[in-house]
């Protein structure tokens, strides 16, 4: 697998449940052309953009796609619905394929969610990398005040650290 997406639980989920849909639509009689081409876009469409979203560079980017990824899900849940009311799959199969629909809807949720979370600090702390640079930039600037006084300008200006100094 070249592809790290490849290797995502949800995504195998999304290419297994497309050709699920791909086999059972094949039976679907003539007729029902549209609701074969809805539900096999829309399947299509939730593994895409998860390959999507995951080659994308910025966290806006891959919510928005895990968001279209999950809205695909969504758009899916209605069509088996209606081929099982109208005998074109048994009931078992609808069963099967809402709860697959619900777990790969759930884990895009929670993608999402991890998303908007990732990276926020609480209120108050710093980032660990900004906050050892700032350490070590006063300890530079107490080793050596006058070599690295530049560099500790900020903390020099403060009267805490200057009366730590005494």
């Amino acid at each position: 697998m070249p592809f790290t997406f490849e290797k995502l639980h949800v995504y195998q989920k999304a290419v297994d449940f497309t050709d699920t849909i791909c086999g059972l639509t094949e039976r679907f009689p003539r007729g029902y052309g549209f609701v074969v081409d809805q539900l096999n876009r829309a399947s299509l469409s939730i593994a895409a953009n998860i390959a999507e979203g995951n080659g994308r560079f910025t966290k806006a980017d891959r919510k928005k796609f895990f968001g279209i990824a999950r809205g695909s899900a969504q758009e899916c849940v209605p069509l088996p619905e209606l081929a099982r009311r109208h005998g074109l799959i048994e009931e078992a199969d609808h069963g099967d394929l809402l709860e697959r629909l619900d777990e790969i809807a759930r884990t895009l949720s929670g993608w999402i969610k991890g998303t908007e979370n990732r990276g926020r600090l609480k209120k108050g702390r710093e980032p660990a990398g900004k906050l050892c640079w700032a350490l070590a930039r006063l300890v530079a600037a107490r080793q050596c005040p006058a070599r690295h006084s530049s560099l500790a300008q900020p903390f020099l200006d403060s009267q805490s650290y200057r009366n730590s100094l005494n």
